[in-house]
């Protein structure tokens, strides 16, 4: 460079000036060390993971997936309130009508206690403990105890009843002791309503009997009288309806009706237990009265039932006995 600028033209340096040098500054070479490259940087990889679990949308009242804990907890948003510090009322301020209110959980047998206590003596512990509230002293009164005043009047009560006790004793009169001839009678006595009660219990039991009241035991045709009519057929669906009249009355036991029961399937015949210790069975078909009468019990009869064809049914009586008849021949 420095050759060039002192250069010069024979032709052109004869009628003109020489030029004045210029200088040109060096260029540095560029370093790489400006630009810092960080070949293992911090990447987060729990970001991803959490895009791809779903949010919970507040605005649906179902949720049809199971959310993780992170998205059913989020940091509190929006500003704060200002009467409050931290999860408690600032001084100065009420939340309620009367005053400051918090919830507290506490047992219902120390609720109690501290309730009753301030309404006797006017003093209960603090909810948050070494404190008391009212007139008192500090953690309130414990009413499973009891003060001294109290204490004292108690053993005054228990001294007086003692005292008077011991005036009624000399006052009782003693009864005296029964006689040999009042013992024999009273134990004969005794003896007799054993007596009485084993005879009472012990039930002999009845052979069974049975009457025929009907016309015949078989139609013209040779068919049993427990059978049911030829144009009568079984009902598969029972239907149950609130009485409104009185169709037939059926009179015949001497004492009341404990149960009943109509024939399986048809209800052609009709059995009833009565508390005179008789069973009669009834036709409803025809109201033709009482058919048959089976007796066998010594007490009231308390339940009947027939089997599952109808052609036998079991007795229960206050006789402690269970018994098996045939329906037809009894």
């Amino acid at each position: 460079m420095d050759t060039l600028a002192q250069y010069g033209s024979d032709s052109d340096g004869e009628g003109q000036e020489k030029s004045t040098p210029v200088t040109v500054p060096k260029v540095g070479k560029v370093s790489s060390s400006l630009v810092s490259i960080n070949a293992t940087p911090l990447v987060d990889l729990e970001r991803e993971k959490r895009k791809q679990v779903n949010e919970v949308d507040h605005t649906k009242g179902l949720v049809f997936h199971n959310p993780r804990v992170e998205n059913m907890w989020k940091p509190v948003q929006g500003p704060t309130n200002p009467h409050y510090v931290g999860n408690r009322v600032a001084p100065g301020y009420q939340n309620h009508e009367t005053g400051q209110v918090y919830s507290h959980s506490m047992h219902e047998v120390n609720f109690n206690e501290q309730m009753y206590s301030y309404n006797v003596n006017a003093s209960a512990s603090a909810p948050e403990g070494g404190k008391a509230v009212g007139g008192g002293g500090v953690g309130g009164v414990n009413l499973h105890g009891s003060s001294g005043n109290k204490r004292k009047r108690l053993e005054m009560m228990v001294k007086d009843a003692e005292e008077i006790q011991e005036k009624h004793k000399t006052a009782l009169t003693i009864v005296p002791e029964a006689t040999e001839e009042e013992k024999e009678k009273v134990e004969k006595l005794e003896k007799e309503e054993d007596d009485r009660e084993k005879k009472r219990q012990v039930v002999q039991e009845m052979e069974e009997k049975t009457n025929f009241h009907g016309k015949s035991d078989s139609d013209y045709l040779g068919r049993s009288w427990v059978l049911p009519p030829r144009d009568w057929k079984p009902d598969p669906e029972e239907e149950c309806f609130l009485p409104k009249k009185v169709l037939h009355t059926f009179a015949g036991h001497a004492q009341g009706v404990s149960s009943v029961r109509f024939f399986p399937k048809y209800g052609h015949l009709l059995l009833s237990a009565g508390m005179d210790g008789k069973v009669k069975i009834w036709d409803i078909a025809n109201l033709g009265g009482c058919m048959r009468t089976y007796l066998g019990h010594g007490k009231a009869v308390r339940d009947v039932d027939f089997s599952a064809d109808g052609k036998k049914f079991l007795t229960t009586s206050y006789d402690r006995y269970i018994k098996c008849w045939d329906t037809e021949t009894g």
